[in-house]
């Protein structure tokens, strides 16, 4: 079983159909665990409520994404035990604190953070927590057991 970390980037990919949807959807398949830090929802929350903001989203729309989102099996990690690592993260790779609470989750669990947001991956995967990230079109399907696919450039 593969363990992944995702964001709130990723998982919106779950429910409306953007650039790497299809990517984002494989990570449901029954092989993959699938990690997320406790802030996880609120960041969520927080962005359809921009695209309620924006018209993007009926209120009716963000609610069904809300209650679809706490049926999917996540297994949450508290942002207080991940805190002190992000911070480390952070100073270190000059990222935010919020995008390495997730990478400090995926270390801890040995597993791979996922991401779609190519000025984080660019920036760090050939750093030495490289080997913890995950770029969104490299998600294995549950029958794949080949190379991924070639990953965005610089």
């Amino acid at each position: 079983m593969t363990r992944f970390v995702v964001d709130a980037s990723v998982a919106m990919k779950w429910f409306i159909p953007e650039v790497h949807s299809d990517s984002a959807i494989r990570l449901q398949q029954s092989d993959h665990e699938l990690h997320v830090p406790t802030f996880f929802v609120v960041e969520i929350g927080n962005i359809l409520w921009k695209k309620l903001q924006r018209g993007e989203l009926t209120r009716t729309d963000a609610g069904t994404i809300l209650q679809s989102l706490l049926s999917i099996p996540l297994q949450r990690h508290p942002d207080t035990d991940l805190i002190l690592d992000a911070f480390s993260l952070a100073e270190q790779t000059s990222r935010t604190v919020y995008d390495c609470v997730y990478l400090a989750l995926a270390i801890r669990i040995g597993g791979k953070f996922v991401t779609a947001d190519e000025r984080f991956w660019n920036a760090l995967r050939q750093t030495s927590v490289g080997e913890h990230l995950c770029w969104i079109e490299d998600v294995p399907a549950a029958d794949q057991s080949g190379p991924p696919s070639e990953s965005p450039s610089a």
